[in-house]
């Protein structure tokens, strides 16, 4: 669960650096410190660090109201359906990630897994 967690957060990533095609120079700096942020995060959330999974949890929840807002303001823009459609999809893979990460108990299992591999008991 937790991997499928990362791709889900990585595709969300990969999504919205796709639909935003008109990134300028300046934009792009800030979007390629952001990944470079968003991979060691992501590594320590395999790990099981609870800080990580407290921030994936964050990122989930938060991407799914950005998301549901970007969704409302192109379509009062008049956008074409496709980049609503994709925002739909963000939100759904979004609400996914928020179910893996407060509600799933193998993940909550794997969690505890490993810390107990790093010798940390709950």
């Amino acid at each position: 669960m937790a991997v499928i967690a990362i791709v889900a957060l990585l595709g969300n990533e990969a999504v919205a650096y796709l639909l935003n095609s008109s990134y300028n120079a300046d934009q792009l700096a800030s979007q390629y410190f952001r990944l470079t942020l968003t991979v060691p995060i992501l590594v320590f959330f395999y790990l099981g660090f609870s800080w990580a999974v407290w921030l994936m949890r964050i990122a989930f929840v938060l991407g799914i109201f950005t998301t549901v807002v970007l969704a409302v303001m192109l379509n009062e823009l008049g956008k074409s359906n496709y980049i609503i459609g994709a925002s739909v999809l963000s939100v759904i893979v979004n609400l996914f990630g928020v179910w893996i990460v407060f509600a799933s108990a193998s993940f909550k299992s794997y969690i505890r897994a490993k810390k107990r591999a790093r010798g940390q008991y709950d």
